[in-house]
């Protein structure tokens, strides 16, 4: 019976049903994509600002280690997925990416100066002497 096929399948006609079948995948099932680059492009765009695949999956993934975390338990990907950690990732993104392009555009920025002192000044990194701790820092 193999050996039928094998032969049926060398013939013009069977040839050309595989040549409509193929192309007719390639062109309703958006196969081309595979050979364009899938993947490449952004995940989201905010102003001219592109969110990346790599941006999105470092966020998702920050997000699954925080539920961890919080739970003491172990989380896969797809119980993140079912919680919405994907669309809280995302969100998360966009909204950083907005306050940034829109402080960019402003001309607002911190100097590193006062990033220290804010940091220095924070009570969630006192020790306790009530000063800054560098060990409450890297806590």
């Amino acid at each position: 019976m193999l050996d039928a096929l094998q032969r049926g399948a060398q013939t013009w006609p069977a040839k050309v049903l595989f040549v409509i079948l193929i192309i007719s995948f390639g062109v309703f099932w958006n196969v081309a994509d595979v050979f364009q680059g899938m993947g490449r492009g952004a995940v989201a765009k905010v102003g001219e600002t592109e969110i990346t695949v790599p941006e999105f999956q470092r966020a998702f993934q920050s997000q699954l280690r925080t539920v961890q975390l919080e739970d003491g338990g172990r989380l896969t990907a797809e119980q993140g997925l079912m919680l919405q950690l994907d669309r809280q990732a995302l969100d998360t993104l966009i909204a950083q990416t907005a306050v940034r392009t829109h402080a960019e555009r402003l001309g607002l920025a911190l100097s590193d100066e006062t990033i220290v002192e804010g940091v220095r000044a924070d009570p969630d990194f006192a020790g306790p002497d009530g000063s800054f701790s560098r060990q409450g820092f890297d806590a």
